[in-house]
């Protein structure tokens, strides 16, 4: 068969209708919103907690995560700051554009899954006090530690078990000391 001008145009064509199709689903932003429920604990005691949303929005790589954002746009009262997950680079995560490293990480065990946290540092230079770390499993973010305000936060999702395992953790992968414990 030989191909003639008419057939080449045609392929030609093809080709940069399939090729332009391919990078505009490759930009596309896709969201979902999760309901949380935040446990905040002062001094290893339960201090209250707050019902909210996590929304997270993925475009290539990079999921987004915004806490308390409503449909209009607008954040709640009870906002925390935005994380940034490359899902191509846990090596570090950005928290309101503050690159936190990955420090450790641990399995926990819940029968019979293995479940994998991994914990980030936060600290901003040349500020004082608000050094914490974060935890982190399926690039969401499970649980906050602040050793300068012995401040505590856990963030559930639903059928999560991870919670219970954090706070009965009894080595210093969750906790500074031994005997800091959440106490129910």
């Amino acid at each position: 068969m030989k191909l003639n001008n008419k057939h080449i145009i045609g392929i030609l064509f093809l080709i940069s209708i399939l090729t332009s199709c391919k990078s505009e689903t490759k930009n596309e932003l896709t969201e979902k919103t999760f309901p949380v429920v935040i446990e905040e604990y002062s001094k290893s005691k339960f201090h209250h907690s707050d019902t909210t949303t996590l929304t997270i929005r993925k475009n290539d790589s990079i999921n987004f995560h915004l806490f308390g954002l409503e449909s209009d746009g607008e954040y709640e009262i009870i906002m925390d700051l935005p994380f940034e997950f490359n899902l191509n680079d846990s090596s570090q995560i950005l928290i309101d554009k503050i690159p936190v490293k990955l420090i450790s990480e641990k399995q926990y065990s819940d029968k019979n899954n293995r479940l994998t946290v991994k914990k980030y540092y936060y600290d901003i230079e040349n500020q004082a006090d608000e050094e914490g770390k974060f935890f982190v499993m399926e690039d969401r973010i499970i649980a906050f530690s602040s050793d300068a305000w012995n401040l505590q936060k856990f963030y559930k999702y639903e059928n999560s078990k991870i919670t219970e395992l954090l706070k009965k953790d009894t080595t210093d992968f969750f906790y500074r000391f031994k005997n800091d414990r959440i106490i129910e």
